[in-house]
């Protein structure tokens, strides 16, 4: 999602069918923080998010930015499952005059690390009595793709044993 975009709706109709299929996952990074700070404003010294409500209050976090976020975490209320992980992001490029580039790229590391173990589970699960399961087995695929992008992205090592590379030199 753009922070400074309030029209979501094609973002919220895939993770809706993503979450009616899967009700644990995915995850939502909103990105282009730097869009809504104040003219001539660098990102925060230290990643002063922590995607919960509380970012509301904020004072660090520019105004118009804190409305923004805050409307697009109701947007997600209705979810099913488990309420989504928020990771709000800024990654720009080099000419766009921010530093980090990556700024929230440490938060979105610890998500995806945390749901790293979640994928490995499932994909434990489905190995040991997915032969037996039809359904289980036709779902398979679906099961061992999630698992190796949330294996693939997570940080280096990852909590399941795995050795994947960091999200910075996949970047």
């Amino acid at each position: 999602m753009q922070a400074a975009d309030p029209l979501q709706d094609n973002v919220l109709r895939i993770v809706r069918q993503v979450r009616r299929r899967h009700p644990n996952g995915p995850s939502c990074g909103t990105d282009r923080l730097h869009r809504l700070y104040p003219v001539g404003a660098a990102h925060p010294d230290t990643y002063p998010y922590t995607g919960r409500p509380e970012d509301d209050h904020n004072a660090i976090v520019a105004h118009p930015l804190r409305r923004a976020l805050a409307y697009q975490r109701r947007l997600l209320v209705d979810l099913p499952g488990a309420a989504p992980q928020f990771v709000p992001l800024d990654f720009t490029l080099a000419e766009d005059g921010f530093q980090p580039q990556d700024f929230g790229v440490e938060a979105l590391e610890r998500v995806l690390s945390a749901e790293c173990v979640s994928a490995y589970d499932a994909i434990h699960h489905a190995r040991s009595d997915g032969e037996s399961d039809r359904i289980r087995a036709r779902s398979r695929r679906f099961i061992y793709g999630y698992g190796v992008a949330a294996a693939g992205a997570a940080p280096s090592p990852c909590h399941c044993g795995c050795e994947a590379a960091s999200l910075r030199s996949w970047r």
